[in-house]
């Protein structure tokens, strides 16, 4: 387990949490951006797996985890300026991350944070941020996703992190952006959202059901 307190209510830069299966906030386990979200139903998720079965479903979706994690993994190590081997890689995830390094470069964008882990205590909740980057004179908090297609609900996980990176440093991130490196057209797209500080409003939201269920479950155990 890992605490709030124990990172003493900081930004952890440059670091990706170990895998852990519960954090704590005052001692009491919290939840990531991405398990608060899971609380909005998704019906084509649910058609796409009566179509194919969840046993195929299941593999098709790890794989996709595998693929982007080795993807972020090239770019957090490109942003740490290390060098990147590309016989220790895979293909596959090399090409992907090529077509990234080249988006980055013609785009003189200009990282100002990478991989925060943020926390906010008061909503309790917890999660890992891309990056903080710098475009045009203008901040943008940004994630990036290996993925074939967009997802409009993408913008409440950027607005989760904002509200807890203001909570922890004061300072109001007002634009998102999502890099999309596509897998199967092998090809670069971003999105970009304004006003994001508006939409934490609607991940509170969330997060509030979110509590309220799990208070139910709660009781629903003890009786």
């Amino acid at each position: 387990m890992l605490g709030a307190d124990s990172a003493k209510h900081i930004l952890i830069r440059g670091t990706t949490l170990p895998h852990i299966e519960k954090f704590l906030i005052a001692g009491k386990p919290a939840p990531s951006v991405t398990e608060v979200l899971v609380l909005i139903n998704k019906p084509v998720l649910a058609i796409w797996r009566g179509k194919i079965g969840n046993e195929m479903a299941d593999k098709i979706s790890r794989d996709s985890a595998e693929l982007g994690r080795a993807v972020h993994d090239l770019i957090d190590r490109c942003i740490k300026g290390e060098v990147i081997e590309g016989c220790s890689i895979g293909e596959y995830p090399a090409r992907l991350f090529k077509l990234w390094f080249n988006w980055f470069n013609q785009e003189e964008v200009k990282v100002l944070e990478a991989e925060l882990h943020v926390v906010s205590k008061k909503k309790k909740f917890h999660g890992s941020l891309d990056a903080i980057i710098e475009r045009d004179g203008k901040r943008f908090l940004t994630d990036w996703k290996v993925s074939k297609s967009s997802d409009p609900l993408r913008v409440l996980q950027l607005a989760g992190y904002a509200y807890a990176y203001w909570e922890q440093t004061g300072i109001k991130i007002d634009d998102g952006l999502i890099v999309r490196i596509d897998p199967v057209k092998e090809t670069v797209s971003e999105k970009t959202y304004k006003n994001l500080w508006k939409t934490t409003k609607d991940f509170l939201k969330i997060k509030a059901a979110y509590d309220v269920l799990q208070k139910i479950k709660r009781g629903t155990k003890n009786d």
